[in-house]
């Protein structure tokens, strides 16, 4: 089962859709334009896919996935009743993973739903390729590298660790427990206390770079970028 986001305008293609992909296990989540999908996508659970339209009032699809591209790296579909091949690369090159001419078959959405996301867990390193940006920090995630300002910034393994889950997520708000399962991977140790002296060691290295803000402290819940 994966956590869907279906981003059309149209509200009987978002309920159709919805409908489908429930049918087929899947959690769907709907929204009606560009701006609401990009406030979805800033909440604090994270989606598997996004199935999004182009021809959109105010922010278009394939703005929307431009702006997804900065901060998120999972599979975008793209279904658009436009066909010519100048949309489909224009698409493509905006960072969607495939695209989809409408009408479809309800056969050929889900064999294309389920490509993309076997593409995504079983071969993570390609889908991580995409480079992750959130002010001025860029992170590689395949490389293991990590710029603040263009500049690179030494890292250690497990500060690494914290610097791209919290640049995945840039507005999300990850707790001191979020932070010590994805870094410690199970190694015991006082959480509290690790994350607050690796956070500092980030900030201190940020610091020495000219930027004292990127990680910001959300006091009782964890911490966030930007």
């Amino acid at each position: 089962m994966a956590r869907v986001l279906i981003v059309d305008d149209d509200a009987d293609i978002r309920h159709a859709l919805g409908a489908l992909l429930r049918r087929q296990g899947h959690e769907v989540v709907g929204a009606a334009d560009g701006a609401d999908a990009l406030q979805t996508l800033a909440g604090t659970d994270p989606f598997d896919l996004i199935v999004l339209d182009i021809n959109m009032p105010g922010l278009d699809g394939i703005e929307v996935c431009r702006r997804v591209r900065q901060r998120e790296v999972l599979p975008i579909l793209f279904l658009s009743a436009r066909g010519g091949e100048q949309d489909k690369v224009q698409a493509l090159m905006a960072g969607g993973d495939d695209y989809l001419v409408k009408p479809f078959s309800a056969a050929e959405l889900e064999a294309r739903i389920t490509a993309q996301l076997r593409r995504y867990r079983v071969y993570p390193a390609a889908a991580q390729a995409t480079r992750l940006r959130a002010g001025n920090l860029e992170v590689d995630p395949e490389a293991r590298q990590a710029w603040v300002g263009g500049q690179p910034v030494a890292l250690t393994a497990r500060e690494f660790a914290i610097v791209e889950l919290l640049a995945r997520r840039p507005s999300r708000v990850f707790s001191v427990d979020d932070i010590y399962r994805h870094a410690w991977q199970g190694a015991e140790a006082v959480a509290d206390k690790t994350v607050m002296a690796h956070i500092s060691n980030i900030r201190h290295k940020f610091a020495g770079l000219g930027d004292t803000s990127l990680i910001r402290t959300v006091w009782g819940a964890g911490y966030r970028l930007l």
